[in-house]
């Protein structure tokens, strides 16, 4: 038709405009569980996920494996570490604040390069993991919660029966 419309004379109709390439669809941030480790462990090295066998390490385990997308172990000798990276059992704590604030700036800042700093982080641990990571964070300006701040032990596993339930 465009050949006739040009041995008339005329000129053909423009081609219609190419479709609009589909709005980009806004990304949620990833949620990231981060659970503490616990003194009960295996006597040989395994997935670090393997490796804490106590109830609140399992109880902990479980509701980040439900809940997020993504999960990780707080360990005082291995910052933040994923749950597949074989490891060594060790004893160790968080004792002198230089070894605190070391271990936050570091578990922080690993969290991050995995991450990303838009990342959601959900904070599973005692006390004294937990309230050290959420200084660095603030510090850092990123987003960190921490759903069971103040409950001792057995409300902790108590929360979790109920968040379990609850699915």
């Amino acid at each position: 038709m465009g050949r006739q419309l040009c041995l008339l004379g005329m000129e053909p109709p423009p081609a219609p405009p190419a479709p609009a390439p589909p709005a980009a669809i806004p990304r949620r941030p990833p949620v990231v569980y981060l659970v503490g480790c616990g003194k009960a462990k295996l006597r040989r090295p395994a997935r670090a996920k393997n490796l804490y066998t106590g109830n609140l390490f399992r109880a902990a385990r479980e509701h980040a494996e439900q809940h997020g997308t993504s999960w990780r172990i707080l360990s005082a000798r291995y910052a933040a570490v994923s749950p597949e990276t074989v490891i060594k059992p060790y004893d160790q704590r968080l004792t002198r604040d230089l070894d605190v604030l070391r271990w936050s700036m570091s578990a922080t800042n690993s969290l991050v390069r995995e991450f990303g700093r838009d990342a959601e982080f959900v904070c599973l641990a005692g006390r004294d993991y937990a309230y050290p990571l959420w200084a660095e964070f603030e510090r850092q300006g990123l987003r960190l919660s921490m759903p069971l701040d103040g409950l001792q032990v057995g409300q902790r596993l108590a929360w979790f029966k109920r968040a379990r339930a609850a699915l």
